[in-house]
């Protein structure tokens, strides 16, 4: 399957979520899911959808009504109640639910589910401290103090080279691109995206999917293109 087909599964997909039309999309996310070999950058938007729509047909009470000992429940059950407890966390006043929070960056099982806390701690500006372990690496921040991820200045200065770069000559691989962007500076929080650090973000989203849709060479020669290949390329 090449970029353009990937990219027209993907639009349809979220047009079907868009439209409300959650079983059509599940069934097309599951085909997706199903097939024998996905590139990783392609099947991680596909995995994200997935956790998005089954987080959506989430089983009464909703997520979004869930009481706080139904968010503790959830909480420790698997991925998708995880999704979901994240998902109605992001609906309670988060200041009268700290031992909770607190709980939560505990249990969480994926490095996404954590940021995606941060995230939502961060809109509500709370200004507590909090940390959490991934990898042997722990984190402590105060979410008022940070910048939501497509705020920091590195987020924008990445998104103008990408679109400077892709819009004209292949805009099909700058939608494939921008949403791996979104999911990667996702994945850094709590840490900042700086404005210096921009190129190497952008190298580091679009050197996989560039490989994978086409291959290492013509990827060498797109660093080239941008003058970008010998002080670059061991990226």
């Amino acid at each position: 399957m090449n970029q353009d087909t990937y990219q027209d599964v993907i639009q349809t997909i979220r047009h079907l979520i868009d439209d409300r039309q959650l079983n059509e999309a599940q069934r097309l996310l599951d085909q997706e899911l199903r097939m024998p070999y996905i590139p990783p950058e392609v099947e991680g938007i596909l995995r994200q959808l997935d956790a998005y729509v089954k987080a959506q047909q989430t089983p009464a009470p909703r997520a979004s009504v869930l009481t706080p000992s139904q968010i503790l429940a959830y909480l420790n059950g698997d991925e998708e109640h995880q999704l979901a407890a994240v998902v109605a966390l992001s609906a309670l006043n988060l200041r009268a639910q700290l031992p909770l929070i607190r709980e939560a960056f505990e249990v969480l099982s994926t490095r996404i589910l954590k940021s995606l806390l941060v995230n939502v701690c961060i809109e509500q500006a709370l200004t507590e401290e909090f940390s959490f372990t991934d990898q042997g690496i722990t984190y402590t921040f105060i979410p008022a103090a940070l910048t939501a991820p497509q705020e920091c200045e590195g987020y924008g200065a990445a998104k103008t080279i990408l679109i400077d770069w892709l819009e004209n000559d292949n805009p099909s691989l700058l939608m494939l691109a921008m949403q791996q962007l979104d999911h990667t500076v996702l994945l850094k929080l709590p840490e900042p995206v700086d404005t210096d650090e921009a190129l190497d973000l952008v190298l580091e989203v679009l050197k996989p999917i560039y490989i994978q849709l086409a291959d290492a060479s013509q990827w060498q020669q797109f660093l080239t293109e941008k003058g970008l290949a010998h002080p670059l390329s061991t990226h």
